[in-house]
């Protein structure tokens, strides 16, 4: 690297291949910074020389190659000074085919030779369009830089290789199992392979319309910032096993991908100067938001759900970048702040990114078998309920309905008819019918305190107990789930139910309490009671336990002389 063995001019003049070359025109001056050559900006300064001389002090001719970094240079013309006169060796631009070239690489590559105890004078015209004009020098001698350009080459390609088979199989899984994190992470490493292309300079052979600001030159940087937007959705998904605010988590995200979304747009329209200024310097502190927003989240996930995974991930991803650029700007010699594709580690990141998700996806498969078979014990569960009720109301039918009906019909057929008693007995045989009947009466759809209130109603209206309902909870009970919901709704009219039947009771009270972890439903009575010795002998006492156990609910009776108490509570 011969960066610092270069020098800049500060006044830019186009050249004049047919005049002597003077350097004091241009007021070269010395460039002190050992990684890049730090040309400017592009709306600022589109055009830059450079000057060096190579030494040959051996007795030998020596061929050497010129290697110039182009990722934020659009064209190169490299000039030889021979007798006080600029000779082109060779104009380079990113769409140039490779068989036009002299060294047949995507790199901006010079040939040099150089005479025994001979000097040559090298003069770069770099010309930029978009973004930071900056570039870097290698020197290389000819052997070594076809090893140099294949060793790259390859590893260009491998790294794009690798990254779309990740890509690729990361979302067949996803999309099979249905799991977005994986999906995400897909089309995240998807942005990222896209990314890599520049490294390697294999934008640089593809046709960009010229009437937009999206080129080869600035691609880098517009998946840069696509990068930051797909970030979100799997990060998103990663944080949700931690407690966090997620109005306040969601609104951030929200702002940085519109952010970073409104710069990635202006690619796509024609150039002017306030759009070349904001792409320009919109990308490095975005990126540095972005990190700090994933490394923030990823440090709560280490600490509130012990994974250090993500941590891992967010550090390797960008850090290493980061930490290069403000240390190479702030304590080593003042170099731009710019994003540089060579301090990335791709390869560990993906891994490890591949890696969270396939953990996901085990999880996700783990947690989908035992809910599978718990559904299918559910199943089992609901349809044993199903076949008690259908018999109770059958065995009520025949027993009780039958008996009284039977009974009624008896008073009827006297000699005497006593029709008082036997309008009572039908009117006990109608309300027994109406008990039932409402057991069938199919009201899923209903909220749970919107149930709870008509059976109160319809119990009030043809019994002789009255009840009295009173929900603390203001309705927050019917944010329980579904299943919850309609297992307590019916635990609590079999409760109802017997309280109405069986109890000889005057008053009963339902009352719904909130509590510091879920709800808690009380049913008293002021009825004889019964020995809850024997409350496993009822059918309906049966259901109502399995209903709280398929809910995992807290239910429990407490009976005497004076009244009965059933209490359920959600955990």
């Amino acid at each position: 690297m011969i960066n610092q063995f270069t020098y800049i001019a500060k006044k830019y003049a186009p050249l004049d291949t047919s005049r002597d070359f003077n350097l004091r025109t241009y007021q070269f001056i010395r460039n002190n910074k050992y990684e890049l050559i730090e040309l400017g900006k592009a709306y600022q300064q589109k055009n830059a020389l450079v000057y060096l001389e190579i030494v040959n002090r051996s007795s030998q001719r020596i061929e050497l190659v010129l290697e110039a970094s182009h990722t934020r240079v659009d064209e190169l013309e490299c000039y030889f000074i021979k007798n006080n006169k600029l000779v082109l060796s060779e104009k380079l631009q990113r769409n140039k085919p490779l068989y036009l070239r002299k060294n047949p690489y995507v790199f901006f590559s010079f040939p040099i030779e150089i005479a025994a105890h001979d000097t040559a004078k090298v003069v770069l015209h770099s010309t930029r369009n978009y973004g930071l004009h900056i570039t870097s020098l290698d020197l290389y001698r000819k052997p070594r830089f076809f090893e140099h350009a294949i060793v790259q080459n390859l590893k260009s390609i491998f790294q794009v290789i690798y990254c779309f088979i990740f890509s690729v199989i990361l979302l067949l899984l996803g999309f099979f199992y249905s799991e977005k994190l994986m999906i995400y992470a897909g089309i995240m490493i998807g942005a990222a392979n896209a990314n890599m292309f520049t490294v390697g300079y294999l934008y640089d052979l593809f046709p960009f319309p010229e009437f937009l600001n999206l080129n080869a030159s600035n691609i880098g940087s517009f998946w840069m910032l696509g990068l930051n937007v797909f970030f979100h959705p799997f990060a998103y998904e990663v944080v949700q096993a931690i407690p966090i605010n997620r109005k306040r988590y969601t609104l951030g995200a929200k702002i940085l991908v519109v952010l970073n979304v409104a710069v990635m747009l202006m690619h796509f329209l024609p150039p002017c100067n306030l759009i070349l200024f904001i792409i320009t310097n919109s990308l490095f502190p975005l990126t540095i938001l972005n990190t700090l927003w994933a490394i923030y989240h990823a440090t709560l996930l280490f600490i509130r759900g012990k994974r250090i995974d993500y941590l891992i991930a967010c550090l390797l991803g960008i850090l290493p970048t980061m930490i290069k650029s403000i240390s190479s700007y702030f304590l080593i010699n003042q170099e731009s702040l710019s994003l540089n594709s060579d301090y990335f580690t791709p390869f560990v990141v993906i891994i490890l990114i591949s890696f969270i998700s396939f953990e996901q996806l085990r999880k996700s498969l783990i947690f989908r078998k035992i809910h599978e078979s718990k559904m299918v014990i559910l199943k089992d569960d609901l349809e044993t309920i199903r076949k008690n009720e259908v018999e109770n109301i059958g065995r009520q039918l025949h027993d009780q309905v039958g008996n009284t009906l039977a009974a009624a019909l008896g008073y009827l057929n006297k000699e005497k008819i006593d029709v008082s008693t036997s309008k009572k007995i039908l009117e006990e045989a109608i309300n027994e019918i109406r008990l039932m009947s409402h057991t069938l009466v199919k009201d899923d759809n209903l909220s749970l305190t919107t149930k709870i209130e008509r059976t109160v109603e319809q119990y009030n209206e043809f019994s002789n107990v009255r009840v009295h309902y009173h929900d603390f909870s203001e309705g927050k009970i019917n944010q329980l789930d579904s299943l919850t919901q309609q297992n307590i709704y019916m635990i609590l009219k079999e409760c109802l139910l017997n309280v109405i039947k069986h109890s000889k009771a005057q008053e009963a009270f339902l009352q719904i309490f909130e509590q510091e972890e879920g709800f808690r439903f009380v049913v008293e009575d002021d009825g004889v009671g019964f020995d809850t010795s024997l409350e496993g002998k009822g059918i309906g006492l049966l259901n109502m336990k399995k209903r709280a156990t398929i809910s995992n609910l807290k239910f429990n009776i407490e009976s005497n002389s004076t009244g009965t108490t059933t209490i359920i509570e959600t955990m």
